[in-house]
């Protein structure tokens, strides 16, 4: 489940990382990137240096040997990698700006924000003492689902792209919900939710048939997290699109 966050806009980041590297040589792209103060520029030889997101594209060459190229375009300090990204043969960094034309490869990695409609954070209380039946999950014929194949979503896994989910939400069953907490620059932890929109999302998917609140679309499903925002107000970089989907 890929929600809110351009899909299409990520497709087209590979295309262009796969155009750039059949055209050996022809890097001369402008950028177009948000600047940023790499996590402990202070203690470093550089001092406050400008760094800008980016990708840089590997062309034909092996991920270690795309790294080692990296850092010897540029002094110590002047890269900070983000992600490596298998699907594009690419590293997301933070380079120092005045260094851009010394790096074969670079691309722009452009931000997308958390979409909303304003009447969609309003959040209605059920006030039901017996479980209910969503519209949505209706208008899907979950329910027909159900009885005629004797299906409930089990021995399948759903892997939601969102702002991560409350695993201790009443209607969420914490024995079906897992997440992704390692490094390479997406946010952790993957079991909480300030926005609210991940946890609406998989209870969309997965909330327990049991006797209170709603019912998901499969409520006997598993769910894998990966928390790519941690707010509404936060940028999503398109690498890091990228980066949730091959986690996934």
């Amino acid at each position: 489940v890929f929600t809110q966050f351009g899909f299409i806009s990520v497709l087209l980041v590979i295309v262009s990382l796969w155009s750039s590297q059949s055209q050996a040589g022809t890097y001369n792209l402008r950028l177009v990137g948000r600047n940023h103060h790499g996590p402990n520029m202070e203690n470093r030889a550089l001092g406050e240096a400008n760094m800008i997101r980016v990708m840089i594209a590997c062309g034909v060459e092996t991920e270690l040997d795309c790294k080692e190229r990296i850092l010897a375009s540029v002094p110590d300090g002047a890269v900070d990698f983000i992600h490596y990204l298998e699907t594009a043969n690419a590293y997301a960094v933070y380079l120092d700006e005045q260094y851009l034309d010394h790096v074969q490869g670079v691309q722009s990695d452009p931000t997308r924000r958390h979409q909303h409609r304003p009447d969609s954070k309003e959040k209605p209380r059920i006030r039901t003492s017996s479980q209910e039946i969503p519209a949505g999950v209706h208008m899907v014929k979950a329910p027909q689902v159900w009885e005629k194949y004797e299906v409930k979503g089990e021995d399948v896994l759903v892997c939601v792209i969102d702002t991560g989910v409350n695993r201790d939400h009443p209607d969420l069953d914490l024995e079906r919900l897992s997440g992704f907490d390692g490094a390479g620059g997406l946010v952790t932890p993957w079991w909480r939710d300030s926005d609210g929109h991940g946890t609406h999302v998989v209870g969309t998917i997965a909330a327990k048939d049991n006797t209170k609140g709603l019912v998901g679309v499969a409520p006997k499903v598993d769910v894998y997290a990966v928390r790519i925002v941690a707010s509404e107000d936060d940028e999503i970089y398109s690498s890091d699109m990228v980066a949730a989907l091959e986690i996934c």
